[in-house]
């Protein structure tokens, strides 16, 4: 899987030391820098006064990187066989590399056009990680456009946490979309399985400092 695949990710100036580590992270498990289609972005400067979780940066930097997630589907349409948005806080762990085939075998038999992380333990879904299979791509990006047009009239206080508050409405009801089985994933300090964990996600932590603390942490239960 990770012969022919495409990561599109975005960043900010704040999010630096962060982006370094999810580049050196990619740069670990041999991933080809032509591989990572990434957006540097330097928002509106008087959003840069206020960071964190539900700020106006915070909503503004989801919006542009879901535009991102879109322009690059449309530029690389068909040159790859999966397509992975992945915010820069998620962790490509080294550990189980082989462990991407089977979670290849098992999107190819499940047959869906997206797979998501979920968030947490719930059956909802995460906005922050998610592999969009070649298949039915016209169909996929049409469903991202509809996501980034609700996204862009919605009021802040109604789309709580951005993007993934509309995903998670809009796909009830739709048999296209399956969710990154638990034991390939790592939810905060929680890893599921130790013998398959392929991508962490440093959630619930309080600013980019303890993000790193975090990833630092699972690095060493994994040892």
């Amino acid at each position: 899987m990770l012969e022919n695949f495409l990561i599109i990710c975005y960043t900010t100036p704040n999010y630096e030391r962060i982006t370094e580590h999810f580049l050196n992270c990619l740069d670990t498990i041999t991933v080809p820098k032509a591989n990572i289609c990434i957006k540097r972005d330097i928002p509106p400067i008087e959003l840069m006064q206020k960071e964190g979780f539900k700020s106006n940066l915070w909503y503004y930097c989801l919006i542009t990187k879901f535009k991102h997630l879109i322009d690059s589907l449309i530029l690389n349409k068909d040159k790859y066989d999966y397509y992975i948005s992945s915010d820069c806080d998620i962790q490509f762990l080294y550990h189980h590399i082989d462990k991407w085939y089977d979670l290849e075998e098992y999107m190819k038999t499940n047959n869906k056009d997206i797979y998501f992380m979920r968030e947490g333990l719930t059956e909802e879904v995460n906005g922050g990680f998610y592999i969009i299979c070649n298949q039915n791509l016209d169909s996929t990006i049409n469903f991202l456009k509809s996501v980034y047009d609700e996204m862009i009239i919605t009021p802040y206080s109604k789309m709580e946490l951005g993007d993934q508050t509309i995903i998670n409405k809009k796909i009830i009801g739709m048999t296209n979309i399956g969710k990154i089985p638990l034991q390939y994933v790592v939810w905060g300090h929680d890893i599921y399985d130790h013998t398959n964990s392929l991508v962490h996600h440093a959630v619930q932590t309080s600013g980019t400092i303890d993000k790193m603390v975090q990833m630092k942490k699972v690095i060493g239960y994994l040892e």
